[in-house]
């Protein structure tokens, strides 16, 4: 594969007189194969986009210039879009999420602040990286330019002000910082250019190997200082013990955190989840329990939707409305003992709740719906070989179609028990680019030993990638994740 350096000499911008080339490809090189949109500002002729174009086979070249005559240039996967890199508004109608944003416009000081402020924060990508061109990093030279940079180093290495404890279980910072303090993970500074790279700033860097295999890094940390990662007793304010998430991200249960629902049909969250009233909550695999949704509904007021296709999972649901409409008991089925306890003081706003029965699968289908051996068990699965032999026939559709026919455009929270169904379906989702703020799911394949080629790992690891936070593990069963931006 050639170089940039060879590439820049084929189309010879003016970044190859500058000796920015060797520097930007070993920047770049991580994102020569998987970047989908490039920016570029300041285009004037077609010399650079069309190196970038050769550079990044898979990517979008967007060329952003003042210009108007620059959108001579538009052709196949390079895009022209004409505006003011000193205006907002300009700058608000680019397209989201570049992998790589270089500045080689006007070089004006104040056009350079303005351009990385709004970009960075708004348009480039967690995972990308900024580069700014033709300017000295220096007070003497551009010193707004050079303490706003500075700025961007002081955040790399944040340190919360009230955190007592030591770095190794410092694994998030409070939701309030500024974004730089938030996402600034990189600067390598050169003469006359500048680069900053975007990720979550602890997690993606310092904190990442802690996040993504807990179990080893709790035992270590047990071996090196003989101490539980949930013992908070070097905190001198303790309301501090849960903002930093070390004790959740290990896969303890943080003291914030409340019990949703009867032992056997519970999730727990922190105790304060954004959601509202307007929220959309989509809850695929219901059974003979929904305490749950009943609970999260009268804390929050969210629109419920309850999803399952097994045919005792409605009769009892047409029972809990029964039991609330009539103040009857009568339930059938396989109910636990603390069932009735646990929503009998509860006033759901029924007209808040639906019932699908349609079970949720990767497209719309009728498949087969597989039974377990013994006749009191409520649970039913897509999978072959997880239960059975026995079957009923059932309708099963995706998340994007069930939204549509709703006429949802976004779900808040998405839980869903579905019994080895859950890789396909949350895969599937992800490529309809559909992204709760919260996704709980058990993982029923991993808990049964059924996942042979590491589904759940790489299902993992996509979340992370898209800005998923991982705040509770229930004995590697029952996992729950944060969208946070």
């Amino acid at each position: 594969m050639r170089t940039l350096d060879q590439i820049g000499m084929k189309y010879r911008p003016s970044k190859v007189q500058h000796n920015y080339l060797p520097l930007m490809d070993f920047h770049f090189s991580p994102y020569r194969k998987t970047a989908k949109k490039i920016l570029e500002i300041g285009v004037q002729t077609n010399r650079s986009v069309k190196m970038w174009e050769q550079y990044f086979p898979n990517a979008e070249i967007y060329g952003f210039d003042i210009d108007e005559n620059c959108k001579k240039y538009n052709r196949g996967r390079v895009k022209i879009i004409i505006g003011d890199q000193n205006n907002i508004d300009d700058l608000s109608k680019l397209p989201d999420n570049f992998d790589v944003i270089i500045d080689d416009g006007s070089h004006v000081e104040e056009h350079v602040l303005t351009s990385l402020d709004y970009l960075f924060q708004h348009k480039l990508k967690i995972g990308g990286i900024y580069t700014i061109e033709d300017l000295l990093m220096s007070p003497d030279h551009h010193k707004d330019l050079f303490d706003t940079i500075m700025k961007f180093n002081d955040a790399i290495n944040y340190w919360p002000p009230d955190y007592k404890g030591p770095w190794s279980q410092l694994n998030h910072f409070g939701d309030d910082l500024d974004y730089r303090q938030k996402f600034t993970t990189g600067l390598h500074l050169y003469r006359y250019l500048t680069f900053i790279e975007k990720n979550r700033n602890p997690e993606d860097v310092w904190s990442k190997v802690r996040l993504e295999i807990p179990d080893f890094c709790q035992q270590n940390e047990l071996t090196c200082y003989d101490k539980e990662l949930n013992d908070w007793s070097h905190l001198s304010d303790k309301s501090k013990k849960s903002i930093y998430d070390a004790n959740v991200c290990y896969g303890g249960r943080a003291n914030d955190l409340e019990l949703l629902g009867t032992e056997y049909g519970s999730w727990a969250f922190p105790e304060n989840l954004n959601l509202t009233s307007h929220s959309v909550v989509y809850s695929a695999g219901v059974g003979e329990d929904i305490s749950f949704d009943l609970v999260l509904h009268e804390k929050y007021n969210c629109n419920m939707v309850l999803i399952d296709p097994t045919k005792r999972a409605k009769v009892h649901y047409d029972e809990v409305l029964n039991f609330y409409e009539s103040g009857e008991v009568n339930f059938s089925g396989d109910i636990q003992e603390d069932y009735e306890n646990n929503i009998k003081e509860l006033k759901p706003d029924l007209t808040k709740f639906k019932f699908l029965d349609v079970g949720v699968w990767k497209e719309k289908d009728v498949l087969k719906f597989y039974k377990q051996d013994h006749p009191t068990n409520v649970s039913q699965t897509l999978i072959p070989d997880m239960f059975g032999e026995e079957y009923d026939e059932v309708n099963v559709d995706s998340i994007k179609n069930i939204m549509k026919e709703n006429k949802h455009d976004r779900i808040d929270l998405l839980k869903v028990d579905i019994e080895g169904a859950e890789l396909e379906v949350i895969n599937q989702m992800l490529d309809d680019e559909i992204y709760p703020k919260y996704i709980c799911m058990e993982l029923d394949l991993h808990l049964r030993g059924k996942d042979k080629d590491n589904s759940t790992k790489k299902l993992a690891e996509r979340l992370f990638d898209l800005d998923y936070f991982l705040i509770l593990t229930e004995d590697q069963s029952n996992v729950s994740f944060e969208r946070r931006l």
